[in-house]
């Protein structure tokens, strides 16, 4: 594989996976129509900021920028709440939440393959 193709598909793996991670925080942001107080408590929880959107920032500027420990940094920091939204369903089906997590992952393993 040439140098332009692998670094293009390790990329693409990272902006991927960071965009995956924006729609799951995206699931959270509030509906304007019926929204209650309990809703929003649940919704602007400090958690899924810190643990979604920050490491998928993280991710995107990583696979930007091909720095590997920034791409290392956002899968530890969102694997503790994906492990949380993920535990229940895991052996009937690979839930949602996981797929951001490996493709930081394989881009991170990639980068270090592959270096520049």
């Amino acid at each position: 594989m040439t140098k332009n193709k692998s670094t293009f598909i390790i990329r693409a793996l990272g902006i991927i996976g960071s965009l995956m991670g924006l729609y799951l925080w995206k699931d959270y942001l509030p509906q304007h129509q019926g929204d209650n107080i309990k809703v929003w408590l649940d919704i602007l929880r400090i958690e899924h900021l810190i643990f979604l959107y920050i490491p998928s920032m993280i991710a995107l500027v990583a696979s930007i920028f091909y720095k590997p420990y920034l791409m290392v940094l956002a899968f530890l920091l969102s694997l503790p709440l994906t492990r949380f939204l993920g535990v229940n369903g895991f052996i009937d089906t690979f839930p949602l939440v996981y797929y951001p997590l490996i493709c930081y992952l394989i881009s991170f393993f990639l980068m270090i393959i592959f270096k520049k």
